[in-house]
């Protein structure tokens, strides 16, 4: 045993200082840890708050003292009682519970509760703080008392707190609400512009669900595909409002989406309580219960950018006469750049049906005009108008035929075109179409009336003479060919008489006969 033990001692005796230091200090921290966690296991609950004293209201001395009022928390919340038969809750223990989860009250009776939980626990005047509590026990329940034994607690200012506590009961009942919901509604106005409107429904105990009162809210809006004036795809907006977005989508239909947030409404039955860790009342805290509401919706939209309406003519004829009427022929289309559409555009509520954005075509023949026609951007100041005719379309490109017109008289015409604009009312979307005009003198737009040909020109040669031809009587196919027989034989007779004709011998003088 001796000799097993001595070695131990002799190399305790041989250790550096360094090492005791933390052996010591390894022993030190151990016992803190131990410590703590000893105090740790028999705190209260992290959550657990004390009531520190009271908040606002009056105070009775009679009967043993009696607070008529709201009670503060260690974390400043300002709370109404619920349980009229329990202690005060002055110096105990609380602990922060959802009201809901809880189970203690039925839906309406939550909703008038947070009701006066929202409005009214969290002030600091004393007759309003005494009101709120005397209707916060008529709710939850008086026990033995009534409402006149409970305001005299305020002495001179009991007429004051009742009538105040009556009128705090019947404005809960008429205002408290069991929840809120958010929704959100796309429009057209007017004058063809796209809207956006959120709106906020309350479902109150009264009278079910109602809008809440235009404005009175503020959230936060988001869209997909469009955007809000200034460019851009967020916006504070209010319930009930309507505010423009701008679908600025190349193509002429488009799906948009767009969602809305309202945080911190005062709404609905969600309930703050604070819980005694003992016998105490429990207490209705002015906490923050608010709600919140939220939407999404997505629909088709037209785009709200503008488009060039391009139009290409030809005339019905080149030429004609005086008299004669024409028409043009119009190849109706769109001309897309970077900031107009690719496309004809279209007008209609959101989510359709949709129809072409109408466009009224002007045209005018102009003339007669002499000599040639020289090709220019627009036509002469003073041209001659022949007549004008409008066409109005409706669906969109294509070909169409103007109204005819009538040509007076010898000369060339040219027929031109203009898109205006203010043709089309601006809720039918007059405001997104481009002017367009035709240059003038274009060759496929012109008709020429030539002059009428020249009579024959007269000589002062007299006419030759001509041997009338013997006519003969018409004697039928039999007559005909006898006559044809009859005319050859004279013809073969009369070619043929030098050749019958025998000459005469020369006689002794040398003539011949």
């Amino acid at each position: 045993m001796t000799s097993a033990t001595s070695p131990s001692r002799s190399l305790v005796r041989a250790l550096p200082l360094p090492r005791k230091l933390g052996r010591l200090a390894m022993a030190t921290i151990a016992f803190l840890v131990v410590v703590l966690t000893s105090l740790a296991l028999a705190a209260p609950p992290a959550s657990a708050l004390p009531v520190t004293g009271r908040g606002h209201g009056f105070y009775s001395a009679s009967g043993g003292g009696f607070w008529l009022g709201s009670w503060r928390l260690a974390d400043g919340t300002l709370a109404f009682c619920v349980n009229t038969e329990r202690s005060t809750p002055n110096g105990q223990e609380f602990s922060y519970a959802d009201g809901a989860a809880l189970g203690w009250y039925d839906s309406d009776a939550a909703a008038r509760l947070a009701y006066i939980a929202r409005t009214w626990a969290g002030t600091t005047d004393p007759t309003t703080a005494a009101a709120g509590q005397i209707a916060t026990w008529t709710l939850t329940g008086l026990g033995r008392h009534t409402q006149e034994e409970l305001a005299a607690k305020a002495g001179p200012h009991a007429g004051a707190v009742l009538d105040l506590t009556r009128r705090m009961l019947e404005e809960t009942e008429r205002s408290a609400s069991r929840s809120v919901s958010a929704s959100l509604k796309f429009d057209r106005s007017a004058d063809g512009e796209v809207l956006l409107t959120p709106t906020l429904t309350v479902d109150r105990i009264a009278s079910g669900p109602g809008p809440a009162p235009a404005g009175g809210h503020a959230g936060t809006a988001t869209v997909t595909g469009a955007t809000f004036d200034g460019g851009l795809t967020t916006a504070v907006v209010r319930n009930g409002d309507a505010v423009p977005i701008h679908v600025e989508s190349e193509k002429a239909i488009v799906d948009v989406s767009a969602s809305v947030t309202f945080d911190g409404l005062n709404y609905g039955n969600a309930l703050t309580m604070a819980v005694a860790q003992g016998g105490a009342q429990n207490l209705l805290t002015s906490r923050g219960s608010p709600a919140s509401a939220s939407t999404a919706l997505t629909t088709t939209l037209p785009s709200t950018r503008s488009f060039q309406p391009v139009v290409s003519t030809r005339t019905s004829t080149a030429v004609a006469e005086a008299g004669a009427t024409v028409f043009d022929t119009l190849v109706i289309g769109v001309e897309p750049n970077e900031s107009s559409l690719s496309e004809w555009p279209v007008i209609g509520e959101p989510g359709g049906p949709f129809s072409p954005v109408p466009v009224t075509v002007r045209s005018r023949l102009l003339g007669p005009f002499d000599g040639e026609i020289v090709a220019a951007k627009e036509p002469p100041s003073d041209a001659p108008v022949v007549c004008e005719v409008s066409l109005i379309v409706t669906t969109g490109p294509g070909e169409y035929s103007t109204p005819s017109c009538i040509l007076p008289g010898v000369g060339s015409y040219v027929w031109v075109e203009s898109i205006i604009p203010t043709d089309t009312a601006v809720a039918d979307g007059g405001t997104r179409i481009l002017p367009w005009t035709s240059p003038f003198g274009v060759t496929s737009e012109i008709t020429t009336v030539p002059p009428p040909a020249a009579p024959p020109v007269e000589t002062d040669q007299p006419d030759a003479v001509s041997r009338p031809t013997p006519m003969l009587p018409e004697t039928g196919a039999e007559g005909d060919r006898a006559i044809s027989l009859v005319l050859v034989a004279l013809a073969l007779l009369t070619t043929g008489t030098a050749c019958m004709i025998r000459r005469r011998a020369p006689d002794r003088t040398g003539a011949q006969w």
